[in-house]
């Protein structure tokens, strides 16, 4: 066997209908110097044997957690066993475009870099994402022709120029494994929603590894209804924890202080045609 090229790590929680449809776009990019793993990440035992009558052109590997022990304890299971010079990160409710896997290892030859990949929103009903498994055809023609740009990658478009790790955000980034385990792979004190993927980011930035945009490694993340109240309260803890832990970095303690005030005063920001399309979807 070729020597592995890349592993793409997925973790996931009982999202079985997105995450088929995932390993579906992942499949005529799989070549033998690719892997796939899967983290089942406290999924239910009906959820995990479902998971096993489904059939791929190539074999997932599988690491199963009996309880649930959050995304950085997660995917720093799946970096354990990967064996890829490049790690792909992604998450179990993101569909890739045909070149995506090339797209993030053609920017690897930069070196020492972070690449982030692009996010585009996909709305798609429940029943929708269930019938498409067996049209996926069908499912990318509907992502190339509705994928919305993600408005919260473009928020800082400015200030990124000067702290880049403000879009690290794992749900599509990939990093050469070896720079990976310099930094320390994911902190695992974060247990709650949010900031681990940030937090790695700014590890990164400061072991001077060159954080990147890639156009091409474009994602389609099928949007889904969320407790926005619950993840505020989550994503202020562990801001909280970041700041402490990066007491010593202005930069750190200026964004994260300006983030915090904005979710303490106005939550979580959801754009409004982004609340329309939640309430048509969940219509239908």
């Amino acid at each position: 066997m070729d020597q592995i090229k890349a592993s793409v790590i997925i973790p996931t929680l009982n999202k079985l209908s997105r995450l088929r449809l995932v390993l579906k776009s992942l499949e005529p990019q799989i070549t033998d110097d690719i892997e796939v793993i899967i983290v089942f990440d406290g999924c239910d035992k009906d959820v995990i044997s479902s998971f096993h009558e489904l059939e791929f052109a190539f074999k997932p590997i599988e690491v199963i957690c009996e309880t649930n022990i959050g995304r950085a304890s997660a995917r720093n299971r799946g970096i354990e066993v990967a064996k890829g010079e490049i790690i792909i990160f992604l998450d179990d409710d993101r569909i890739t475009a045909p070149h995506y896997i090339k797209s993030h290892i053609r920017h690897h030859e930069a070196g020492h870099v972070a690449v982030l990949g692009k996010r585009k929103e996909l709305y798609l009903a429940d029943k929708e994402i269930e019938n498409y498994y067996n049209d996926f055809e069908a499912c990318i023609g509907r992502c190339e022709a509705e994928g919305d740009n993600d408005q919260g990658y473009s928020i800082f478009p400015l200030i990124a120029q000067f702290v880049p790790w403000i879009n690290f955000f794992t749900g599509n980034v990939s990093v050469k494994k070896a720079d990976l385990l310099k930094a320390g792979c994911f902190d695992e004190a974060f247990k709650q929603w949010g900031h681990e993927d940030m937090d790695l980011g700014i590890r990164m930035a400061y072991n001077k590894v060159k954080i990147m945009r890639c156009e091409d490694a474009v994602n389609y993340h099928m949007m889904h209804p969320s407790n926005f109240a619950d993840k505020r309260q989550a994503s202020i803890n562990n801001m909280k924890y970041l700041m402490k832990k990066h007491r010593k970095k202005p930069d750190v303690q200026m964004i994260f202080t300006a983030i915090m005030i904005k979710q303490k005063l106005f939550g979580i920001y959801v754009p409004k045609n982004q609340q329309n399309k939640y309430k048509l979807r969940g219509e239908e």
